[in-house]
């Protein structure tokens, strides 16, 4: 473990090492390579689009511990895509549909049925939208994405 690190001075010359130091050296270095391991493997992935929205760095999402946990759960799924929209359904089984043709069925827009087609454009959720999310950023929002 001390080669594959960047530590193999440690075994090879142990008495050179400041003994109170190198456990603090040695985890900060572990905890960096996590990092920038779970990092890479965010942006290689298809399906954590979402995910990278609300995380951009890896520390604990305190504003959740605030959430009963009934809502904690379904934003969990929400943003690991772990939900029914037919952008995820759609991935899967025997009836395997290409991402472009994963349309909401609900609303017959044409529009692919992700997350953001969920929140921003669902007629069913209008009243909900007016309630929790400013009228300003919705327009930012939906504006920047036509454009």
């Amino acid at each position: 473990m001390l080669y594959t690190n960047g530590f193999s001075d440690v075994w090879l010359n142990p008495c050179s090492i400041d003994i109170n130091n190198f456990p603090k050296v040695f985890k900060q270095r572990l905890t960096d390579q996590f990092i920038q391991t779970w990092r890479a493997a965010l942006c290689d992935s298809n399906v954590l689009c979402t995910y990278r929205l609300f995380n951009s760095t890896f520390e604990c999402q305190l504003h959740l511990d605030k959430l009963p946990a009934k809502h904690r759960t379904v934003l969990s799924k929400f943003r690991l895509s772990s939900h029914q929209l037919r952008i995820e359904t759609g991935l899967y089984g025997n009836n395997r549909i290409p991402h472009n043709e994963r349309n909401c069925l609900i609303c017959n827009s044409r529009d692919l049925e992700d997350e953001f087609h969920f929140i921003f454009v669902y007629n069913i959720y209008s009243d909900l939208r007016k309630k929790y999310i400013l009228y300003t950023y919705e327009i930012c929002i939906v504006h920047n994405v036509n454009s």
